[in-house]
């Protein structure tokens, strides 16, 4: 269990430096360093390095809660978020992005955002809401927009509600709070699953569809961040796990 825990950690981190199918090689080395959290079997990975000789690689990544922030997210030496965003996304308050879609999509079709069940879902475009809540043993609660300037459909799964207001055939502006994420459906733990199809019926990846960003610390979260970094090489350095 704590093997399996660490490994999908480890996982979601690395994934925003590289693909861990194809770029993993012999004598490559993690050290991290990590911490119990509530719940059977929970860990937080609290500080990493990867380092790979053969290609000349080094990435480092540290847990950190802003001041002001609802989670706490990974940032490297300078501060700058490791994981991106989607600067307009459908769900602004989220822990971590917890799966990506896959190059074909044919393993997952979508973004997973891990969010607390009630998080608000908006729209991201100006949209017509075409369909809600269908094969719900599946996809719990969920809905579907059309996006009007490109006619992209983009799926909201395994949501906690749909607002009463959100009825097919409804034209609604960006920024609008549609639904409430959640848990429901074919889903282990409370996220928003999101999904795009263009107009032909491909599959989009949301992170090439979307602007993103990454941000970084400022003043004095910057300052306390450098601290805790600070701590935390030392720990590694003196190899604490």
């Amino acid at each position: 269990r704590e093997a399996d825990t660490l490994a999908a950690q480890l996982s979601r981190i690395l994934v925003w430096w590289l693909d861990l199918r194809r770029d993993l090689l012999p004598g490559d080395r993690l050290q991290l360093l990590y911490e119990p959290v509530p719940g059977p079997g929970e860990f937080r990975v609290l500080a990493l390095v990867f380092s790979s000789e053969s290609r000349g690689l080094s990435r480092r990544a540290y847990y950190f809660k802003a001041e002001r922030a609802t989670y706490g997210r990974y940032y490297d030496e300078q501060g700058q978020e490791v994981e991106k965003r989607i600067e307009n996304g459908p769900i602004q308050e989220y822990e971590q992005v917890t799966e990506l879609m896959d190059a074909s999509g044919r393993r997952h079709r979508g973004v997973d955002f891990k969010a607390d069940v009630g998080t608000s879902v908006t729209a991201p475009f100006r949209a017509a809401i075409t369909r809600v809540n269908w094969h719900t043993r599946g996809n719990g609660n969920c809905l579907e927009l059309r996006y009007l300037d490109s006619g992209v459909s983009a799926l909201f799964l395994h949501l906690d509600e749909v607002l009463p207001e959100s009825r097919p055939g409804k034209i609604v502006e960006a920024g609008t709070v549609i639904a409430r994420s959640g848990n429901t459906g074919r889903s282990t733990a409370p996220h928003l699953h999101y999904e795009l199809h263009a107009p032909d019926g491909r599959l989009l990846n949301p992170f090439e569809f979307h602007p993103t960003a990454r941000r970084s610390l400022e003043d004095t979260d910057l300052a306390a961040f450098q601290r805790l970094r600070k701590r935390l090489d030392q720990s590694l350095s003196a190899g604490v796990n």
